[in-house]
Parts: structure tokens; sequence; C-alpha cells
């Protein structure tokens, strides 16, 4: 697993794992039985840094390989349905992140400190230019999150990665539907504050319960956005003890708490309280998390995770209740199973 890898859901309650890394290769995950075993499917490109993948109707999935490359593959999770052919992109590179507009179409930045954007029609499974931003060049580390748009006349910030403080707002619509602007346009937005700018490496975003979203990156800081307030706060010395890096996500808990996975090749990991805005760092270190991490929940409430930059996982149990059968917790741990 390396950059651009990515899980996908099937029916059956399978995995099809994406491998990245410059590679074509997938893999399928059994939670049942707790192994992985090699897909038939092949991409039809090396799938990398920005790579991205987008639902359609009917469930198969348009990936854009990233990395770089202009191409793109559908694929169908459950394997039915052969690869289907490349329908060409922009070339998508690091720092990619896509947001899903009011008329179901996604718009995504192409990455690679590049200020352009592209937007997919999963209904036609066709790719078109999107707005430029107006500022700064997108990069590792960008973020987007809704905004109230009744509120802000916007539907979402996008926080642009590499080393910056600079935002960007997105308007959809700009008031025509089938227009010049139907792929809407953006607009300078709120600036972070100093010295809670995205580090170039690695960023998380957290909902918290009172609406706002808690914004990580550097060590020991952090900020608050209000998307109705289309607002930062100030810089607040509240965060994770190690700045986030390359693999960095977040897995929220049953008890409204998140476990902060570091990622740059750290094996710590923090619980975040948004009750009592607290970090704590987790007991039990993780194996080394680097590039292309990621986790997804397994059906008896504990998580895969795939530590990136290697074939290791290690599974994360909460400890905590489940309804149901799977009320069967009674500790905390997070170990290899290798």
């Amino acid at each position: 697993i390396n950059s651009g890898a990515m899980a996908i859901a099937r029916a059956d309650g399978k995995f099809l794992i994406l491998r990245g890394g410059g590679t074509t290769g997938m893999d399928i995950y059994d939670p049942i039985s707790n192994t992985f075993s090699n897909s038939s499917q092949v991409l039809n490109g090396n799938l990398g840094g920005g790579g991205i993948a987008f639902p359609r109707p009917g469930g198969r999935y348009r990936v854009v390989h990233g990395n770089g490359l202009t191409t793109t593959s559908l694929i169908d999770p459950q394997g039915h349905a052969n690869v289907g052919a490349n329908v060409a992109v922009t070339a998508v590179a690091t720092g990619t992140v896509a947001f899903k507009r009011p008329d179901g179409r996604y718009i995504f930045s192409n990455g690679g400190t590049a200020v352009t954007t592209q937007i997919y029609d999963p209904v036609a499974d066709t790719f078109t230019a999107g707005p430029s931003m107006t500022t700064g060049t997108t990069g590792q580390g960008s973020l987007v999150i809704p905004t109230a748009s009744s509120t802000t006349g916007y539907d979402a910030l996008f926080i642009i990665g590499g080393a910056s403080a600079a935002t960007q707002q997105y308007i959809s619509s700009n008031g025509s539907a089938n227009g010049v602007n139907a792929g809407g346009s953006f607009a300078v937005g709120p600036v972070l504050p100093t010295n809670c700018e995205i580090n170039g490496a690695g960023s998380v975003a957290i909902r918290r319960p009172q609406g706002d979203y808690l914004i990580l990156s550097k060590a020991d800081v952090s900020v608050l956005y209000n998307p109705i307030l289309n607002a930062f706060g100030e810089c607040r010395n509240i965060g994770p003890g190690t700045a986030l890096g390359n693999g960095a996500h977040a897995i929220p808990l049953q008890n409204g708490t998140f476990l902060v996975i570091v990622g740059g090749g750290s094996t710590e990991s923090y619980i975040y309280n948004p009750n009592s805005d607290t970090f704590t760092l987790h007991g039990t270190p993780l194996t080394t998390v680097g590039v292309g991490a990621l986790s997804f929940m397994k059906p008896d409430g504990t998580w895969m995770m795939l530590v990136g930059n290697s074939v290791t996982t290690n599974i994360y149990d909460t400890g905590l209740p489940m309804t149901g059968t799977a009320t069967r917790y009674t500790s905390e741990d997070i170990y290899n199973p290798a």
C-alpha cells in the first residue's frame, strides 16, 4: 500500500483495496476470515498521489489515477464486469480533494501545485474543466469543508494545502444553472491564522458536535472553522504533540471521540475528545504509519488499518460497546495480526 491507495466497500461486505504507489493492482479483503486475496482486476494506469474514486449509478466507480497521469478506470468492486475503458482527464497529482455539488456532480482540484479544477458528472461519466482558483496552488495537505451556503453564499471552503495559509471559497452555480458559470466560481477565502497554517505534509479536519470543524496539521496547535460565519478562530495551543504527515487520518469512535493517526513515519496516535477539547496520547504505539495509510471499519466494529508504505496492517479494537451481536468488547487494543 502506498500513495493513492484506497478501499471501496463491496455489497457483499468485503472491501476492494487499490494498492496505489504507482501500481495497477488490487486486492480483496474479507473481514470475516480476516484475509487478503489478489483481485484479477487491473487498472488502466498506475494509481498514485492524487488518485481519487467517484461512485457512479449502478455501483461502479470511476477511478482517476493521479500520479500526474491523464488516465482513469471504470471498476466494478464486485468484479462482475471487466475494468471499463479510459476516459481522459487533465493530469492530477498529490493534493487532490473533491466536493459533491448540489446537482450531484463533483468538483475536484487537480493538485500538484495547480490552480485548476475539473468537474465529473457520474451519470454521463464525463469530465469537464472547472473554474480556476484565484490565488495560491493546491498541494499536499489540502482539505475541503462544506459551508452553510444559505448564510455564507458559498458551498465549500477549499483549504489549498502545501505550506500555506490560503483558502478558496467555492460557489457551485453563481446564479447560472446551465450557462457559462455552470461550473461555479472561486473567490478568496479566510486565511488560516499564523502558526496554524497547513504544514505541507499532512492535515485532518474533524467535524465537532458543535457544528464547527477542527483543523489539524502542525504540532501542538489547532484552529476551529465556523462554516456558518465562514471564519477561522485564533490559533490555539491545543493539538497532537507531533505534526501530521503523509498518511494522517482520523477515526470516529462510538463514544464521540476520535482517534487521530499522526502518519509521517510516526507510531503515535491521539484520542481527541471534542467535549473537553483535549488530546491524549494513545498508550499503544502503532506500526509506523506512512504514505497511503487508510482505515476502514469491519462488521464487528473493529478497524482495519493499512499503515502505508508497506504490506503491514494493524487492527484497532476500540473497547467500546456496540449494539446488537457485536456487544463483545472488553478492552481496547491495537495490534499487528501478523
